[in-house]
């Protein structure tokens, strides 16, 4: 029983870790939009935990545009 418990122990970590790292390579871009849905901003999340910048008005819609992995 202990085994299994270690096992299953084991396998979560490693799928924690995974999606942890997975966060850390990946980049955003996200477009503020106003009530009427045009943009009006912009959101950068970069990759390796760095600041986000933020171009244009900020409204509480935001919109995904891109996401993808650095090299």
């Amino acid at each position: 029983m202990n085994m299994k418990k270690g096992l299953l122990a084991l396998i979560a970590t490693a799928a924690v870790t995974t999606a942890v790292q997975a966060a850390y390579w990946e980049f955003s871009i996200y477009a503020y939009v106003d009530s009427n849905g045009a943009e009006v901003g912009r959101l950068y999340i970069p990759c390796f935990n760095r600041q986000a910048v933020s171009q244009g008005t900020v409204t509480n819609k935001k919109v995904l545009v891109e996401r993808g992995t650095c090299k």
